[in-house]
């Protein structure tokens, strides 16, 4: 009998474009040049491929202490898009994601 394998990838692109500098140390992802992607596959199911298009973010970088330093994100969970309206309906339901109770991935 085959294994069900699932995987999520989680890409954040356009990391070296750290961009909104609060102070000298804490940093914000400008989200026009950073994405959320993700990647789910399981044995016998197609590919899916998906992204957040809401969130924040906050790096504060301690340069003198790097192990002070701090990322904290914050996806909106409404925010997936799969390209497939009945696919990102049923993921923010309540067997997947259940956004409705859940709004913030942290």
């Amino acid at each position: 009998m085959g294994r069900t394998r699932r995987s999520l990838s989680l890409a954040l692109l356009g990391v070296l474009g750290l961009v909104s500098a609060a102070s000298a140390e804490t940093f914000r992802l400008d989200p026009a040049r950073t994405e959320i992607r993700f990647e789910v596959g399981a044995q016998g199911y197609p590919l899916t491929r998906g992204v957040f298009r809401q969130f924040t973010s906050n790096l504060a970088i301690d340069f003198d202490q790097p192990a002070r330093s701090k990322v904290s994100f914050k996806v909106a969970a409404a925010s997936l898009d799969t390209q497939v309206p009945a696919l990102d309906a049923y993921v923010r339901g309540p067997v997947f994601l259940n956004t409705a109770q859940f709004p913030d991935i942290t």
